[in-house]
């Protein structure tokens, strides 16, 4: 059936029957009710961003070790993301307090 500017019927709804237009939406056929169900993506525990950046800091990284780990007890109990945040800031919270170690003893060696 076509109007009488020559598109058919479906044409001028914008319904088409090919499905490769990305344009027009189509329902969810697994929906029965009609009720859409909504997922909240998980965010990034704060916790765990300011234990990664306390660790840089290099002078602040035994709080950042120490957030890191608070920060684990967290994501783990409200299963947020962040974990290879807290894997990060404690390698290189654990590198540098062994570095300050190192120099500690080396300075000393050197003055006893």
């Amino acid at each position: 059936m076509s109007n009488r500017s020559g598109q058919s019927r479906s044409e001028a709804t914008g319904t088409r029957t090919s499905g490769t237009d990305s344009s027009t939406t189509h329902s969810d056929s697994n929906t029965d009710s009609g009720a859409t169900t909504k997922t909240t993506p998980s965010r990034t525990n704060r916790l765990a961003i300011i234990a990664l950046v306390l660790s840089f800091l290099g002078i602040t990284s035994i709080f950042g070790v120490i957030a890191a780990y608070v920060a684990r007890s967290q994501i783990r109990r409200t299963k947020e993301q962040g974990w290879s945040l807290t894997t990060a800031a404690l390698w290189i919270g654990w590198i540098y307090i062994g570095a300050a170690v190192l120099c500690l003893v080396g300075y000393i060696w050197i003055v006893a």
